[in-house]
């Protein structure tokens, strides 16, 4: 099953070099993603699985094996999703309803 990722509408976000910075809204907490992450975050448009940023980012980009890639994506997804930066979906969504930014 394929699970997919966007960004959460409560947050405002800005793409610093390799580096993204992120504010979320509700706790007004600031978060810096790394170049890695800064890719995958990108990525998160609610149309792309998981699976399909693995292949085409991490794998393609970093040079590591599939497996690795999908395993250290979901991790990063559940922190951000548990901070309400990520949304997941088991289906894509509609373009308009993404709340990417």
């Amino acid at each position: 099953m394929s699970v997919y990722i966007s960004r959460s509408r409560d947050l405002a976000s800005r793409r610093l070099d390799d580096e993204t910075i992120i504010m979320s809204v509700r706790s007004s907490t600031l978060y810096t993603l790394n170049e890695s992450a800064t890719r995958i975050w990108e990525a998160a448009d609610g149309r792309t699985s998981v699976e399909d940023i693995a292949r085409t980012v991490v794998v393609e980009e970093y040079e590591v094996d599939f497996d690795t890639a999908v395993h250290d994506i979901l991790a990063l997804v559940r922190r951000l999703a548990d901070d309400g930066l990520l949304t997941v979906h088991e289906n894509p969504v509609p373009a308009t309803d993404t709340g990417a930014a």
